[in-house]
């Protein structure tokens, strides 16, 4: 609307001119008379002075807005009317078909609404074939002169439009969607249906049944189980609790964790010593689809070193290439390279070192030159403080070179002074830029005619009083000064006058107004006296209003609200609205007479002041009460701001998470309707059976239901599970172990031996590089110890196995391996700060980072400072670490 009306001004401005030189003519043919006028003044809106082909200047409508006639290729539209708001139609001819949108509305921008239409050609045929179908294919349903049912090779076949297909999955997999699995070939020659794909069989137990029941959908089966064809081939979807096979052996590493082959169970992997894996993340789990996460992984040779160097950081104002795939792997090679302008200074290459680090210093990029000047100081200048070519010069901003580690000082103008005269110089740095303190220059401030320069000296406004400023003087004293700050008379306005105090001191303030015909060329009429000595704002001045001045309609009167106009109704007059003192404003207060006639903004209102809320809503089964904090309800009710907190009767419960309300400024209160509903009542299902054992329970809807054993077993896992709100049992399903009260002989350990521990007689004298084979049963309880011949080792720390009640030994199973011939060490360890280490007996000097065991380290301070901690450490045979913690070095004496 805005813009509309600009137009009209726009136009009435030009049409105005014309009439001036040429008038209309008059009498043509066509056309209705107004009534005859000068200018828009003496119409009345929305009727504008236009000139009309047969009446000349006279009050007439403006000429009606319209888009553009629609039109389509290979198609036609059809509409009523072309003006905003109508609308258009659109068809094909009889062998295209319309894609897009049938009808679109002319809008007020004159453009027509949505994307434009397109009319396709239809086709007779189908040329690409269907999407393929990873692990399935697809077969004819209905198609002319093709056996329906037949599976369809694909490229030797001539789709026809209306031809339909079906997909089919291989076996060992099932649709993702059996709802509708056909294909369609369409007039548009492409095909339709939904997206589908063929999921994988879940993998049973071999020895297991096919499923528990048929499904159709997961709702048909509980939450361990999965609806899916299974890997035994039984035809059909059955209820199946998903098994994963038993991963394969890793070579040169082991497997740890849970391994029976069940969802969620975890297993990990790890590696033998001088191996790595092949993969960042060490663990798989069993899927719900019989499947193991990640794909299976391998121990790899780490070489010489177990770990690789990391990751090098940028290089400024340069990159680095790698020359091996695996950047950080030992033996990789980094090559550092600067961008255009930029020298390389240090090793232009470094290669991975065995012990993770990289060889060399990290390189840098260097600039000759500074490309780009200093930074512009506004009302200032810079020169030369040292330059290999030239000093203390005052330069141009234009035909300069600058080297690096020239240095320029910044200085400012005539009646200007720096902010910061600690550092004013910039330097060239390596890098190709510019550094130093931001500057900036300040005006000097004025000062009364006939006034000294200043009562004091000053460095800065510390070293003066509060109502004075140390600033350089307009009258050119040299130095900085404690100076009263004044401003100068304003300059005299053309066509308008000023009032207001104009003494020149700080916070004086001035008006600025037009004589009738002009008007200020901002909105801004006031400025006022800053304490440096100049005035704020820019200074306005009057212009014409023109012969036909802008105008907009006087605003009707707001129920309980006073209007005041600042110019009337005249161009850039604002427009206040304040509402009495038992109301409040909703809405902009202020609105502006624009250019193009109208006001700016909505219509305010003034509305009653509310300061409390009526009874709240009433809640069947349930109550509510004042939340804490807030206070109750007064006679007159609840104040505004005032909250509630809504509870429902016991068995019942509220339909929202949000249960308070607010007593809002209209007197609502917040939120939406609240209701209060029957819990319900949650039912778990009816308790699985487990082998060897009983379940029990209380009742058809058991809340509870309790494990117990068979004679000769023992139960592993929750005797007791409760049936939760959400519909499941609480804890793990248990199980029941035989207990066989002994074990038979321990495994067997090649290239070693194992020893009992403790038994029911005293075994302590046995030897140990002989097995205790004159047992064959142990019982439940008893521990055996393991150990290796000389020149092996065990694989684990654990060297200890027990007898459980089920008849198992415990642990991971073991193995003596050969002992690396590598010399037992400990890591060289850090000096303390200020201090050293001042004896290391047989220490070596070249063999870092090793010291032998047995070595013997003393540490000593520098003078001043005092030993905290152990003063000698050891390198222990069995961990290889240096024994205590590491001393420190603490300034002065302890007390």
């Amino acid at each position: 609307m805005v813009t509309f009306w600009f137009f009209l001004f726009v136009t009435t401005a030009a049409l105005h001119n014309t009439f001036g030189q040429n008038p209309c003519p008059a009498f043509p043919p066509g056309g209705r008379c107004g009534r005859s006028c000068s200018s828009n003044l003496s119409c009345q809106l929305p009727q504008r002075c236009i000139c009309n082909i047969q009446c000349g200047k006279n009050c007439n409508f403006p000429p009606v807005r319209k888009c553009l006639a629609p039109d389509i290729e290979f198609g036609f539209a059809t509409y009523a009317s072309l003006t905003v708001g109508s609308s258009a139609n659109y068809y094909c001819r009889d062998d295209y078909q319309l894609r897009g949108s049938t009808t679109r509305i002319c809008q007020i921008d004159l453009s027509w609404s949505g994307d434009d239409p397109l009319c396709i050609q239809t086709a007779e045929i189908c040329y690409e074939q269907p999407p393929a179908l990873t692990n399935g294919r697809y077969v004819y349903v209905a198609s002319a002169g093709k056996p329906v049912g037949s599976d369809v090779v694909a490229g030797e076949v001539d789709w026809s439009v209306g031809d339909r297909m079906e997909y089919r999955c291989n076996n060992g997999y099932f649709l993702n969607d059996t709802t509708n699995p056909v294909w369609t070939c369409t007039e548009t020659g492409d095909w339709m249906g939904k997206p589908l794909s063929c999921i994988p069989c879940v993998k049973v137990p071999p020895d297991s049944v096919c499923g528990r029941r048929r499904c159709s959908g997961q709702r048909d089966c509980l939450r361990n189980e999965v609806c899916s064809c299974s890997s035994r081939q039984c035809g059909g979807r059955f209820c199946i609790q998903p098994y994963c096979t038993r991963p394969e052996n890793i070579e040169n590493g082991y497997i740890t964790g849970h391994v029976h082959n069940f969802p969620s169970d975890v297993i990990t992997y790890s590696c033998h010593e001088g191996y790595r894996l092949d993969n960042a993340d060490a663990t798989r789990t069993c899927l719900t689809n019989g499947q193991w996460s990640l794909p299976d992984l391998k121990c790899i040779k780490r070489g010489d070193d177990p770990t690789d160097c990391p990751t090098l950081p940028g290089i400024v104002n340069g990159y680095i290439l790698y020359e091996n795939q695996n950047a950080q792997s030992v033996g990789s090679v980094a090559i550092y390279i600067c961008f255009n302008a930029y020298v390389l200074t240090g090793t232009s290459s470094r290669t991975c070192l065995p012990g993770g680090k990289w060889s060399g210093e990290e390189p840098h990029c260097s600039a000759d030159f500074c490309y780009q000047n200093p930074p512009d100081l506004t009302n200032g200048r810079y020169v030369f403080v040292s330059s290999v070519d030239t000093s203390n010069t005052e330069l141009a901003l234009t035909d300069v070179d600058w080297k690096v580690g020239d240095r320029m000082e910044y200085r400012c103008n005539q009646g200007f002074y720096l902010n910061d005269t600690s550092n004013p110089i910039w330097t060239c740095t390596k890098s190709g830029t510019w550094t130093g303190k931001s500057l900036s220059c300040i005006a000097c401030i004025q000062v009364r005619p006939g006034t000294e320069c200043g009562r004091r000296r000053c460095s800065g406004q510390g070293d003066c009083f509060s109502h004075e400023v140390c600033s350089c003087s307009s009258r050119q004293c040299g130095g900085r000064f404690c100076i009263q700050p004044y401003c100068t008379k304003p300059n005299s306005l053309a066509n308008g006058y000023i009032t207001g105090s104009a003494t020149g001191r700080v916070g004086d303030t001035i008006t600025y107004f037009c004589y009738n015909g002009y008007r200020l060329n901002t909105r801004s009429s006031t400025r006022s006296c800053l304490r440096y000595g100049t005035w704020s704002g820019e200074e306005p001045f009057c212009i014409e209003r023109g012969d036909n001045p802008v105008r907009c309609p006087i605003l009707r009167n707001v129920k309980a609200a006073s209007l005041t106009y600042s110019d009337g109704q005249l161009e850039g007059s604002e427009a206040t609205y304040r509402c009495n003192s038992v109301s409040r404003l909703v809405g902009a207060g202020t609105r502006t007479c624009l250019a193009t006639g109208v006001w700016s903004g909505a219509e305010p209102k003034c509305v009653p002041i509310i300061l409390f809320c009526t009874s709240p809503p009433y809640l069947v089964h349930g109550r509510y009460q004042a939340s804490p904090g807030t206070g109750g309800a007064s006679i007159r009710g609840y104040r505004v701001g005032q909250v509630i907190q809504y509870t429902c009767d016991v068995g019942f419960e509220i339909n929202t998470v949000e249960s308070r309300k607010t007593c809002l400024e209209d007197g609502t209160w917040s939120g939406p309707t609240l209701t209060c509903s029957r819990k319900a009542i949650t039912r778990c299902p009816i308790p699985t059976l487990i082998l060897n054992g009983v379940v029990s329970t209380n009742g058809v809807n058991p809340g509870s239901a309790q494990y117990s054993c068979n004679p000769g077993y023992e139960l592993y896992g929750n005797r007791l599970r409760e049936c939760l709100t959400d519909g499941t049992w609480s804890g793990e399903k248990p199980t029941c172990v035989q207990n066989v009260g002994f074990c038979n002989n321990p495994p067997s350990i090649l290239n070693g031996w194992y020893k009992l521990v403790y038994k029911d007689t005293d075994q302590s004298n046995a030897k140990p590089d002989t097995s205790d084979a004159d047992l064959t049963r142990y019982g439940v309880g008893q521990m055996v110890e393991y150990g290796c011949r000389s020149g092996f080792q065990l694989n684990f720390a654990e060297t200890k196995k027990t007898c459980l009640r089920d008849g198992s030994w415990s642990g991971s199973s073991l193995q003596c391996v050969p002992v690396v011939s590598t010399p037992a060490v400990c890591p060289m360890p850090r000096p303390p700060r200020n201090g050293y280490i001042a004896l290391c007996k047989s220490c070596p000097v070249t063999n870092f980072p090793g010291i032998t065991v047995g070595d013997v380290l003393t540490y000593e301070c520098a003078i001043g400072y005092t030993l905290v901690g152990r003063r000698t450490r050891v390198c222990v045979t069995r961990t290889r670490r240096w024994s205590y913690l590491d001393p420190l070095c603490q300034f002065g004496k302890l007390s």
